[in-house]
């Protein structure tokens, strides 16, 4: 058959082989073999940051371990949901009032019981500039405790006053007597 083409049209055919080969080896070899090599390569290389993860923490184990006692020790106490909802309003309440923040509403939600622990909420209406509040919000965080900040709406008042308004939902868990 290839006796019957001119030159031309032998350079043609080849060329046309050529590129139809080299097409086919790309989509059916090469592309799949370097799209599971990025893959594996990628989940190596998560997996090695998982497992250093893991050796640090395991290097800090005794650390964790007496952090987490020390915060469950100063954790609010496992009493009945009403005991654990009024020392959440104190200390919430004593935090807002050292920061100069206006509590203007503060009612605890009914507690959730998940798994093996109790978790009490409390929404509160604040009043207050930026700064106020960022340093109330810094104080929840690192209060002795589980307190923790579940959602955070802020609201400026129209016209030249400074004042936010803001209604903070807070959360603490429970941790029954066995556990402690």
């Amino acid at each position: 058959m290839m006796a019957f083409l001119s030159p031309r049209e032998k350079k043609v055919l080849l060329l046309t082989a050529g590129i139809v080969s080299v097409t086919a080896l790309y989509h059916f070899l090469w592309n799949p073999f370097f799209k599971e090599w990025r893959e594996l390569s990628g989940n190596i290389q998560l997996a090695e940051a998982r497992l250093q993860r893991n050796h640090f923490l395991l290097k800090k184990k005794s650390q964790i371990e007496g952090d987490f006692k020390k915060m469950m020790g100063a954790s609010l106490s496992v009493g009945e949901s009403d005991e654990a909802a009024t020392e959440m309003l104190q200390e919430v309440e004593r935090l807002a009032q050292t920061h100069l923040l206006k509590i203007l509403e503060m009612h605890p939600l009914p507690a959730k019981q998940k798994e093996s622990f109790r978790i009490q909420g409390l929404e509160v209406s604040v009043e207050g500039t930026a700064g106020q509040f960022a340093k109330f919000i810094y104080a929840l965080q690192s209060a002795p405790g589980s307190l923790a900040i579940e959602r955070l709406e802020l609201s400026s008042k129209s016209g030249p006053n400074q004042q936010l308004r803001g209604v903070i939902l807070i959360t603490t868990l429970h941790l029954p007597k066995q556990l402690k």
